[in-house]
């Protein structure tokens, strides 16, 4: 009976369990007899065993963490942003926070301990059972490490994947409570650069050229913007106001022979109706060359002259 309280914590926390959670319906001694001498368990960290056999996974290590952090601990930081599907993070050392004072061990090595106040409810989400900031408060706390750049590529990121909103953003920097920290102030000024009913670009290569065209001061354009009116003709990804159209094509989904014709197609209808149609390429975007973004421009120029 004993065995299968073990069993059943560790089934939810991905073959895993600590002391400290056990201590709570156990004594020391039984505690210590199934985990320690039974032969079933390993150590994993100094109050953390896991089940010989259990299935090993990426959220093995980052539930570890959490439970070597101790009552009120919860994976954070760069591990967090990794369990949010977020890039340029290692999966080593683990990052954990907890409150000041919590009476835990640190493992050696793959685990690095954060201690902080106790973030609010509010601030916390559970993914795969395991405790994390939400994408809104992480945002915040990689500010303190990271530059203005990638903490607006992460917002990017999680706003199209609908991790978090303009909403949920400005909620997490009022729970923060101090005015100056500079991942609120940041975070505050690039949702009022926004705006109201904002819609994030679909994919970094979408994301690589808005920013382009705000560093370049043609920011001014709608994204994903259905043209057509009785008769649809598609959706573009970017209009100018005047009328000019910049059509991103990636390599993987626009390069085949099927999607030129169809784009050829679509892009004659936008003509037709009176568009001037810009395309730029994948390789083009990424390159350090900016000849597309002079024909956008020059576009932009010509039909603001021929308006006049």
């Amino acid at each position: 009976m004993r065995h299968s309280i073990f069993v059943e914590l560790a089934a939810a926390q991905h073959g895993l369990v600590a002391t400290w959670q056990l201590r709570v319906r156990l004594s020391r001694s039984q505690v210590r007899n199934e985990l320690e001498r039974s032969g079933r368990w390993e150590r994993v960290a100094p109050l953390v065993f896991r089940l010989r056999g259990s299935a090993s996974s990426p959220l093995t290590w980052p539930m570890a963490g959490l439970l070597a952090g101790g009552p009120g601990a919860h994976v954070s930081h760069g591990s967090a942003a990794t369990l949010w599907g977020w890039n340029g993070f290692r999966p080593f050392p683990v990052d954990v926070q907890r409150p000041k004072g919590t009476n835990s061990r640190e493992a050696d090595g793959w685990l690095r301990i954060h201690e902080s106040r106790r973030l609010p409810a509010e601030d916390l989400a559970v993914l795969d059972g395991i405790t994390l900031p939400t994408p809104s408060r992480l945002l915040i706390d990689l500010s303190f490490d990271h530059p203005r750049a990638r903490i607006e590529r992460w917002l990017e990121w999680a706003w199209s994947r609908r991790q978090l909103s303009s909403g949920t953003v400005l909620a997490a920097c009022a729970r923060m409570g101090r005015r100056g920290v500079r991942g609120v102030v940041w975070l505050e000024e690039m949702v009022a650069e926004r705006g109201e009913g904002y819609i994030p670009p679909a994919s970094g290569l979408e994301s690589r050229v808005n920013s382009i065209l705000r560093f370049e001061g043609l920011g001014s354009v709608e994204r994903q913007v259905d043209l057509g009116d009785a008769s649809w003709i598609g959706r573009t990804d970017f209009l100018h106001r005047c009328g000019v159209v910049l059509e991103v094509q990636s390599e993987q989904h626009h390069a085949a022979l099927a999607y030129q014709r169809d784009d050829r197609l679509r892009f004659a209808r936008m003509r037709e109706a009176g568009f001037d149609v810009i395309e730029v390429w994948e390789g083009e975007v990424w390159s350090t060359s900016r000849t597309w973004v002079e024909r956008f421009r020059n576009a932009i120029r010509k039909r603001k002259r021929q308006a006049a």
